[in-house]
């Protein structure tokens, strides 16, 4: 579920917001995990909105949408 693999999205998180020039299979050697699940976290982050799809000649690359995160962050301080 979601609450399970929030543990797996946070160093996916920090890696794209250090670098979005990571491919798959290497975004996914960083955080530990084979690259069909990173496609699947990527997959569930950028529909959560909480990172842009970049897309580059064939290449598929993804940036953090800091104005979501802290919107959340925000969201979340309120419901605190």
């Amino acid at each position: 579920g979601v609450a399970r693999d929030t543990p797996t999205r946070m160093p996916i998180l920090r890696a794209v917001a250090k670098d979005k020039d990571y491919s798959g299979s290497r975004r996914a050697a960083k955080c530990g995990i084979t690259p069909s699940s990173i496609s699947r976290h990527m997959r569930v982050l950028r529909d959560s909105g909480l990172i842009n799809e970049v897309r580059q000649d064939n290449r598929v690359m993804y940036e953090l949408r800091r104005d979501a995160i802290e919107k959340m962050c925000e969201d979340l301080h309120e419901y605190l």
